[in-house]
């Protein structure tokens, strides 16, 4: 069935977005890497004072450790001075476990940072792998329960296929193949922090990555800007105590957004990646011992807009005024809208400003989304797209786009450019 568009043209928009872009920002530089770093350890710990006190001093070894908790969590905060007396005490800003590994890279002092779950199923006898492999020339060691020789007692079926799409989602998104794409146990050096353009510890009320997105957010950005990622095979263990506080569905879609909104700022990532490996090669010291003494290691990023928040924010509006749309329907027009948004950015900005609108139109069995934009043509044949090879850098974007939907279309006019999306019929 198709949807007739010019019925349509004279109906109101149930949303309208208007969005002026301007520019990249690029900052950063590496120093030289040694072949015995410190190895700093940060450990999230929202209430495990039972776990902390039988598993935090088997990181005794390690160069420092940074034990994470909230203002009020007193217990946690006691049990990990207790057992292990050297271990820093750091305490997040706002909630989530995103918020309490930026809270915590804040207090790093060494050479390689590795986030460790103290709840019991990561084993910290691992921890030398994943060293060894960064020691070896990776920039990520990305720990994996499915590579060969990993593996999990916790992970349920229903989780099991969830990371699996995302995983296919992501490589399709980043280039890279995955093999396990949610799992805290990693490692990288301490020198990449600035690339990643985490949430500032000081910004006011809830922040994009606060949550446990935080690591689909890490290893997208080290995917999207070229990094040398190695998976290291890990084995997940029951948790010791407690209950575990990760909601499948609800952060599952929020991993989900993390990888469709990073992927527009793909350029930006790659130009900090670009300059981190090749400005300052010859200082012999890491990016955080370049800076003055008193200033922070983890500096807030420049404030820009934010084009597909903006983006998720319309669709919201329309999905509340029509609540008839279904999820899987409002999930394909989310990615179709991301993709071909990240494509007006690219194609038509190219390093230019550009004023961009997108509105959104609901029909009895049909979503529409139109884009208009002033900048440059796409010079374009949509027939022609075809989801290129896995690690193949570009070209996956409009056809991710043209599978989430019934229809696809491009015009260039006079002033401008108009993409059409419109949604498979769910009457």
């Amino acid at each position: 069935m198709s949807a007739d568009i010019t019925e349509w043209t004279s109906e109101p928009a149930a949303a309208t977005m208007d969005f002026d872009y301007s520019g990249d920002r690029a900052l950063g530089r590496r120093g030289l890497r040694p072949t015995q770093p410190r190895v700093s350890v940060v450990v999230p710990a929202k209430h495990e004072a039972d776990n902390i006190r039988e598993i935090l001093p088997y990181l005794s070894s390690y160069y420092e450790v940074i034990v994470v908790v909230s203002e009020d969590d007193h217990e946690s905060a006691e049990a990990a001075r207790a057992a292990l007396p050297s271990a820093k005490v750091a305490y997040q800003t706002r909630k989530g476990k995103g918020n309490a590994l930026a809270c915590g890279f804040e207090h790093v002092n060494g050479d390689v940072i590795v986030t460790f779950d103290i709840d019991g199923s990561a084993d910290p006898h691992e921890i030398p792998r994943f060293v060894d492999a960064l020691t070896k020339g990776a920039d990520l060691a990305k720990g994996s329960r499915f590579c060969p020789g990993g593996g999990s007692q916790d992970i349920t079926q229903f989780r099991s296929f969830g990371n699996y799409g995302l995983n296919l989602l992501a490589s399709g998104l980043t280039g890279t193949r995955f093999t396990d794409l949610c799992y805290g146990f990693n490692a990288f050096w301490a020198d990449q922090l600035p690339m990643l353009c985490l949430p500032s510890s000081d910004a006011e009320g809830p922040q994009f990555g606060d949550g446990f997105e935080i690591e689909a957010m890490i290893i997208g950005r080290f995917a999207i800007s070229k990094a040398i990622i190695i998976e290291v095979p890990s084995y997940e263990y029951d948790r010791y105590y407690g209950e575990t506080n990760l909601n499948a569905i609800k952060d599952g879609f929020r991993v989900l957004g993390t990888l469709l909104r990073d992927r527009s700022h793909s350029r930006q990532y790659r130009t900090l990646a670009k300059r981190l490996r090749t400005v300052g090669t010859a200082v012999g010291k890491p990016f955080w011992m370049l800076a003055n003494p008193t200033t922070r290691a983890l500096a807030a990023a420049p404030s820009i807009p934010d084009f597909p928040a903006e983006m998720q924010r319309t669709l919201e509006s329309v999905w509340e005024q029509h609540v008839q749309v279904p999820e899987v329907t409002r999930m394909e027009m989310a990615i179709a809208a991301a993709e071909v948004g990240n494509n007006i950015l690219d194609h038509a900005g190219r390093g230019r400003d550009v004023r961009i609108r997108m509105q959104v139109w609901v029909s009895d069995d049909h979503v529409r989304i139109e884009f208009t934009d002033d900048g440059l043509p796409a010079d374009m044949d949509l027939s022609l797209v075809r989801m290129p090879d896995a690690m193949a850098e570009n070209g996956r974007g409009l056809a991710l786009a043209r599978a989430s939907l019934h229809d696809l279309s491009y015009a260039h006019a006079e002033h401008g450019n108009r993409w059409t999306l419109v949604s498979r019929p769910f009457g």
